[in-house]
């Protein structure tokens, strides 16, 4: 949950590195709340609530630009579907690169 909470705090920043931990967390806390917000949709009808996702989608972005950064790429690497999954699996740069220091050293 830690790193949810991280990642919202980053709310807007695409400055700096975000571990492979934290980035696959906070996609399984979008897609749950993601399914779970369309579920409630369907039973209810309430589009109101689709406005709910779309707040979601900023840090979606940021911390995807963040994990490319943690792997020395440029955050717009993170928008090619198939090569940026690929990317956000891979282990992150040890040590500082041109992004920012190793966030697994703090």
């Amino acid at each position: 949950m830690n790193y949810v909470v991280e990642t919202f705090k980053k709310y807007a920043s695409i400055k700096g590195r975000a571990r492979r931990k934290e980035y696959w967390y906070f996609i399984l806390f979008y897609f749950i709340v993601a399914f779970a917000l369309s579920f409630i949709i369907q039973l209810t009808g309430l589009t109101i609530l689709q406005f709910l996702s779309l707040i979601l989608l900023p840090p979606v972005i940021t911390v995807g630009a963040r994990r490319m950064q943690d792997i020395g790429k440029p955050w717009w690497y993170s928008l090619i579907p198939i090569y940026g999954f690929i990317l956000a699996t891979k282990e992150g740069d040890k040590g500082s690169n041109a992004y920012g220091s190793d966030p697994k050293a703090l």
